[in-house]
């Protein structure tokens, strides 16, 4: 077994590592629970092909990669979503700085551009929301585990003393109890 000051230099170390990007989803969170979200700067553009592009997420990926690539544009780094709107279809192609919509326009062979680039406080909540690349993924999911390992290590160094395993205990009732009940008048 470690001994307590072990544990409490863990614990300390963790939270140091921790608390940059804690502190960031913890305010785009709320931020973005009460639907302030950040700023896109949207520019929309129309353009016309000599035919029609199917609706299938293989053709519409293929041709929206050359429209961005033709504009000198990012390719997000997300994964596109087709959505069907009403007879037609809309293709949202979402990033950690940016999202691009490509759809037909009633015309045949028409269809709208529209893209969006995101401003600082747009750009830290699509990373809350998991729309970075692949290193800020593996970055997150390395700091979940740091963060469980911080809980952890919390309540090894309050259990080791008698007058704090029952304030732990306490909290962490009191914690799930209002929990529950939000959870239940949500």
């Amino acid at each position: 077994m470690m001994k307590r000051k072990t544990i409490l230099h863990l614990h300390i170390s963790l939270a140091g590592l921790c608390i940059p990007f804690l502190l960031v989803y913890l305010i785009t969170g709320i931020l973005y629970t009460f639907g302030i979200k950040g700023d896109f700067v949207t520019k929309k553009e129309a353009l016309h092909f000599s035919q029609t592009i199917e609706p299938k997420a293989d053709v519409i990926e293929s041709e929206f990669t050359k429209i961005l690539q033709e504009r000198n544009e990012k390719i997000p780094t997300g994964e596109i979503t087709i959505r069907k709107a009403g007879t037609s279809w809309q293709a949202i192609w979402n990033g950690s700085d940016c999202e691009h919509i490509l759809e037909p326009l009633a015309e045949a062979e028409k269809y709208q551009l529209t893209l969006k680039h995101v401003g600082w406080h747009r750009y830290l909540v699509q990373l809350h929301k998991a729309k970075g690349g692949m290193v800020f993924k593996v970055f997150s999911g390395l700091m979940g585990l740091f963060l469980i390992s911080l809980l952890a290590l919390g309540v090894s160094l309050s259990m080791s003393s008698k007058a704090m395993r029952y304030e732990i205990g306490f909290c962490i009732l009191i914690g799930t109890l209002l929990l529950v009940i939000s959870a239940i008048y949500s």
